[in-house]
């Protein structure tokens, strides 16, 4: 994959990182970006490895459809991490699942922090402002740079 591709989800995640931080969704224009970078992207992947990627889309997109059903994940959630399953090669699954772990429990406690300082409890972001809600964009941010930083 070129580094401009690399560039190009890089932005895309920062960017689903920021808009779940900001406005606690992940905007189906975003998930459909996704979508659009992953074709862009397939020409430079070998058949087998496409299959992987969208076997493992389907299995995620399953369970996520479940766990929002349960009400344990939102609906942008459960749409954006089958996509950002086809940009992780296979050969990186246990590290992204392992990042996106980290990501989660980094989110939580700076969100932690964050709602006890008065200057960001001003802020505008709606991640701090409902305790209730937990962001998964910036989770699925570390899940996605990650790997591609140990490919450069």
């Amino acid at each position: 994959m070129s580094i401009a591709m690399m560039g190009a989800i890089t932005a895309l995640l920062l960017v689903v990182a920021w808009y779940d931080m900001r406005w606690l969704r992940i905007p189906n224009a975003l998930v459909l970006l996704g979508l659009a970078l992953f074709v862009a992207c397939a020409p430079f992947l070998t058949t087998t490895d496409i299959v992987l990627r969208m076997t493992a889309a389907a299995a995620v997109f399953a369970v996520a459809l479940i766990a929002f059903s349960m009400r344990l994940m939102g609906g942008g959630d459960a749409k954006f991490l089958p996509v950002l399953t086809l940009f992780i090669s296979p050969l990186q699954w246990q590290m992204a699942l392992i990042l996106l772990a980290v990501g989660v429990v980094g989110t939580i406690a700076l969100l932690a922090v964050a709602r006890r300082i008065p200057v960001a409890a001003r802020a505008d972001l709606r991640a701090i402002a409902h305790p209730d809600r937990m962001p998964m964009g910036p989770a699925f941010a570390a899940a996605g740079i990650g790997p591609m930083l140990m490919t450069l």
